[in-house]
């Protein structure tokens, strides 16, 4: 390779040429001293990303005549048609920070560096907007999911806890997801609510049926029923004479707050006639590339495998349902992982005390 002109290396103390690739893209940025100058041989433009402080840059054309001269500052991109070589120098502006150059390389360096830097950037920016997008979506899902809760916990203490209870009042509530409309009461008129939630109904067992949807009943328990129960496995809605005075069947203990709790339960009456559900879902990612970027991130996060993932959520009675961050740790890696259409896995849990008899055999799946 050809040694720089004097002119060149005219004030320069211990100049480094820049012959290898790395060399070459790093620039200032990959000398960990950030004090020696640096030449580059065949070089009309540059950048300054990788440097964390500005420096002073000259072209010259290959026989040694400067082009160019002035100060680059931190992200920017610089041209010199007509240069051959570049000399980047660690050190302060020359004139306030002004660059200078003459005339036959001014006012050409410049020109498209906005439309270059807008094409780098306008991918960036637009991933951005969509992922502000999609973790609004799932913002809304997430209070849509807690009102849908109240609204079956609602339903079903006021039915004796039936799951005919629970799943019409998850279609009701659930209908801004489902029907993919977030004013389904607002946008039509009362007549037609009754076909509105049977097509919520439609929408509901179809994401149940696909194992996106579930629902669980965490209080009472079986054991609860026969600590409290009746004669038909039913708990009453309390009243003042019942929590204070009706003895548990396996025996009862006095806790630290002085309430009679069940010995075998370990809940007091007034828990046991609570009832509290707690709804699982996949929500769909409505941007398909940040989406599965998002669902996949949080996938390896939460230390989910690929051989997880299965054609069909898991269900219920799966072994590997344990210890997950949102609920069954196998429905919540599938519902990331899944193939065909990935899911952010919301949980959101209601309890409401009964406002009638709550039977055993009416509350589960």
């Amino acid at each position: 390779m050809a040694k720089p002109p004097a002119s060149v290396l005219e004030g320069l103390e211990s100049p480094t040429i820049a012959r290898s690739f790395v060399d070459r893209f790093l620039g200032l940025g990959g000398w960990a001293r950030g004090k020696r100058p640096i030449i580059f041989p065949r070089c009309s433009a540059f950048h300054s990303f990788w440097p964390a402080f500005g420096f002073e840059y000259r072209f010259f054309d290959a026989q040694g005549r400067l082009l160019r001269v002035g100060y680059a500052r931190r992200f920017r991109f610089y041209f010199c048609p007509g240069a051959f070589w570049l000399v980047e120098i660690p050190r302060s502006p020359l004139n306030a920070g002004e660059d200078g150059a003459e005339p036959s390389c001014q006012l050409r360096s410049m020109r498209g560096v906005g439309a270059i830097e807008l094409l780098l950037s306008l991918p960036i920016l637009i991933l951005m907007g969509m992922l502000v997008a999609q973790l609004t979506v799932l913002a809304q899902a997430r209070l849509t999911l807690e009102h849908a809760a109240n609204e079956a916990a609602r339903q079903a203490s006021n039915s004796a806890g039936t799951a005919r209870s629970i799943d019409e009042g998850l279609a009701r509530g659930l209908a801004p997801i489902l029907l993919a409309s977030s004013s389904v009461n607002d946008s039509f008129r009362a007549s037609e609510a009754p076909r509105l939630f049977l097509m919520a109904q439609q929408a509901y067992w179809s994401e149940r049926l696909s194992g996106r949807l579930r629902w669980d009943v965490v209080s009472p328990t079986a054991v609860g029923f026969d600590d409290w129960g009746g004669a038909e496995r039913a708990i009453r809605p309390p009243n003042q004479t019942d929590w204070t005075r009706i003895i548990p069947r396996s025996g009862s203990e006095i806790g630290r707050d002085g309430l009679v709790r069940g010995f075998s339960s370990r809940q007091t009456y007034l828990d046991a006639a609570t009832l509290k559900i707690t709804v699982s879902m996949a929500v769909p990612m409505k941007f398909p590339v940040i989406g599965s970027v998002l669902a996949k991130t949080v996938a390896v996060f939460a230390g989910c495998s690929g051989g997880m993932a299965r054609s069909v959520l898991g269900g219920p009675n799966d072994s590997r349902f344990e210890n997950a961050p949102f609920g069954y740790r196998a429905w919540y890696c599938n519902a990331l992982l899944h193939p065909d259409q990935p899911g952010f896995p919301l949980q959101a849990s209601a309890s409401r005390l009964a406002d009638s008899t709550l039977r055993h055999s009416t509350l589960g799946k």
